[in-house]
């Protein structure tokens, strides 16, 4: 109902909505006047003949007939209860997987995903020291051996300190030679060989978080 605005007429009763463009008009011909600001609601200064009002149904969630995910309601206490009876910690997340009447009682991940907003980088082309002269440049190509910043990658680095299998965002550079932000710190230095991609950038870092029940 947000595209119609809300009818009164003189006894206060309600009529059908119109539309923005017929409620304007009775506004400016003085045939009505406001009656509520939110909602926005008009009053007529004029008699109906024969008021006729529709039958409306509001419908709190027409999701579930389309897309088959309905909203799900609950209190505080069913699902305490609910988290109680499945062992688990006290958390935002499970707790908002708790809430109303769950059917069978498991939770179907034990990952929730984080994801953190990074943006698009910035047009600065030019780094200058704390004076404001110049020091460097940065390069116009913005790919290098098919990766560029922000792409989320799997490093799988077999030596050094950092040995092992890595998710996270890449800092590229030129030489080859990246750096791998991940949720739980640095990695570099991470050689383009042993980089793949698991997707390109979109702004955001994803990572899973271990959760042990």
């Amino acid at each position: 109902m947000s595209n119609f605005v809300f009818v009164l007429d003189t006894n206060k009763q309600p009529l059908d909505p119109v539309n923005p463009g017929q409620a304007r008009r009775l506004l400016t011909q003085g045939r009505a006047a406001v009656y509520r600001s939110y909602p926005f609601t008009i009053i007529l200064k004029y008699t109906c003949v024969e008021p006729q009002t529709k039958q409306y149904e509001i419908k709190i969630d027409p999701g579930s007939k389309t897309t088959g995910l309905p909203i799900t309601t609950g209190t505080g206490g069913l699902t305490q209860y609910n988290r109680i009876k499945m062992g688990l910690p006290k958390t935002h997340w499970l707790d908002a997987a708790c809430v109303g009447v769950v059917g069978p009682l498991k939770i179907l991940t034990w990952q929730p995903l984080l994801i953190n907003a990074k943006g698009w980088g910035n047009r600065q082309m030019c780094t200058p020291n704390k004076y404001g002269f110049p020091i460097k440049h940065r390069t116009r190509c913005k790919t290098f051996f098919g990766f560029q910043t922000g792409d989320m990658v799997r490093a799988v680095l077999p030596q050094g300190k950092f040995a092992g299998t890595h998710v996270g965002r890449l800092a590229v550079r030129e030489s080859g030679v990246f750096d791998l932000r991940t949720a739980w710190g640095k990695i570099s230095p991470v050689r383009h060989k042993y980089c793949k991609t698991v997707h390109h950038n979109d702004g955001y870092m994803y990572a899973f978080s271990t959760f042990v029940r």
